[in-house]
């Protein structure tokens, strides 16, 4: 939801399944390509903001879809 903090650690277990220091700097990583690919292919910034020590805010609506 907009304006609302999600944890490292919940994002962390939703994607990789168990939650361990390595997968939150895999995060890390895959969080900064992203928005340096954000930028070189859509010349714009992703409304996704880092809430220090806690989690990442996320500044627009995100619709997650089930493949």
């Amino acid at each position: 939801a907009k304006g609302t903090t999600v944890s490292k650690q919940e994002i962390v277990k939703q994607l990789f399944g168990s939650i361990t220091l390595s997968g939150q700097g895999r995060l890390d990583v895959l969080l900064t390509r992203l928005r340096k690919k954000c930028r070189t292919e859509l010349g714009e910034e992703i409304p996704i903001q880092t809430a220090h020590s806690t989690g990442y805010n996320f500044g627009a609506p995100a619709k997650i879809l089930e493949s």
